[in-house]
């Protein structure tokens, strides 16, 4: 298991926090403790790391407006079921849930979505557009097109069964 990291390819992504490291969780921690009260947070990636972090952050700053944008469907690998659920616990939450909002750019308080829409933002986490590891690849087993080693359901490799990954 060698994780994964988040990669953005928007123009000002330096504008952005990512999850998708430890270091990087804990800037955004410190980040959304410093927030005055009724901040707005903005979550981008509809995938189970965005849906995670937009539900955390909602549970931790109740006062803060947080918004979860997801460039399609959300959480398009979970069953209709579970997404409705998911959808239901959100709206609990008060996260407010974009769905086909592809964002273009991010400025230090904005984020901007195909078609021209603004969404202010006093804090933005990228959680979207994650990228893997080359180690799988190099090693010279077995991957998919994007370099994630090709496992069974079990999580053996498809041609060594001691090897297991994730």
């Amino acid at each position: 298991a060698v994780g994964s990291g988040a990669k953005s390819s928007v123009p000002g992504d330096t504008f952005t926090h990512s999850v998708g490291s430890h270091d990087g969780a804990l800037a955004v921690r410190r980040a959304a403790r410093n927030l005055r009260p009724a901040g707005r947070i903005v979550v981008v990636g509809g995938g189970a790391t965005g849906v995670e972090a937009a539900s955390e952050l909602a549970e931790n700053h109740p006062e803060a407006e947080v918004h979860l944008l997801s460039a399609g469907p959300l959480l398009t690998s979970m069953p209709q079921r579970g997404r409705k659920y998911v959808k239901k616990k959100l709206a609990l939450l008060n996260v407010q849930v974009t769905e086909n909002a592809r964002v273009v750019s991010v400025g230090v308080d904005s984020v901007e979505l195909e078609g021209g829409r603004i969404v202010r933002s006093d804090l933005t986490i990228w959680a979207g557009s994650f990228t893997v590891p080359p180690l799988a690849h190099e090693s010279g087993l077995a991957t998919d097109a994007a370099g994630r080693l090709l496992v069974t359901e079990t999580l053996q490799h498809e041609e060594y069964a001691n090897i297991i990954g994730a």
